[in-house]
């Protein structure tokens, strides 16, 4: 039999909560949250929207901003902090995808961005048709941290100094390698000096590189850098 806490401390502790970002006043997300019977708590976030535990983040884009911000480099640089902050960070977005099309003459592009994203980055994207359905996708998600205790703890929304020094920065640009697998690699080696003279055999011994991953990471950077054709051939970016 499950026993209702009984003072208004305890039913706060017990209520799932959210952090979210000042700039989220302006959409009815939060609201519908607090519709739901989520604590939605509000905060400066320096990366992402809603921040459900101290481990799990979700950005959320409306389709505009997406291709909008595809399109002026925000998007990976976002991306790349969520990625060195939280160890579960979710790209959501919000708004008919269809819509692209009318958005920009380019709309492979918008697809091979959320494609790198996705593999690329290793994070998920979710997609909601509308503002409901955000809040419904934040609603579980954070549920199922509320269960496992997670979001029972005290959030704290990570301050200007809670990223990952230069050197993770460096390394999460190889291919496969993202912030956990990053600081294994300087644990082990102590530098990027010796990361980058390392033996397929040596980064083998790594926690989480596979031979395949360790042979794609040597030949990245061993491979000598040919010069692209100035002229000639153009591209299509679409």
């Amino acid at each position: 039999m499950s026993v209702k806490p009984k003072s208004p401390s305890l039913r706060i502790w017990y209520q799932m909560r959210v952090v979210a970002d000042e700039r989220e006043r302006s959409s009815s997300v939060p609201t519908l949250l607090e519709d739901m019977g989520v604590r939605v708590v509000y905060d400066v976030l320096e990366t992402g929207d809603y921040l459900l535990s101290n481990r799990v983040a979700v950005e959320r884009k409306t389709v505009p901003d997406l291709v909008a911000s595809i399109f002026d480099g925000r998007l990976f640089k976002q991306v790349k902090v969520l990625k060195q902050v939280y160890e579960k960070p979710i790209l959501l977005i919000e708004g008919d995808l269809t819509s692209v099309e009318r958005l920009t003459n380019r709309p492979r592009a918008i697809i091979g961005a959320l494609t790198a994203i996705a593999i690329g980055f290793e994070m998920p994207v979710l997609y909601a048709g509308d503002k409901r359905q955000t809040a419904e996708y934040i609603y579980t998600i954070a549920s199922r941290l509320h269960k496992r205790g997670e979001s029972r703890q005290p959030i704290t929304p990570p301050k200007a100094g809670r990223v990952f020094d230069e050197r993770i920065r460096v390394l999460i640009t190889l291919p496969g390698v993202g912030p956990t697998l990053a600081e294994r690699l300087l644990k082990r080696f102590r530098s990027l000096r010796n990361v980058f003279n390392a033996s397929i055999t040596e980064l083998m011994k790594v926690k989480g590189l596979s031979r395949d991953k360790a042979e794609t990471i040597y030949t990245f950077i061993n491979s000598r850098y040919a010069e692209p054709e100035k002229a000639g051939r153009q591209t299509r970016l679409d």
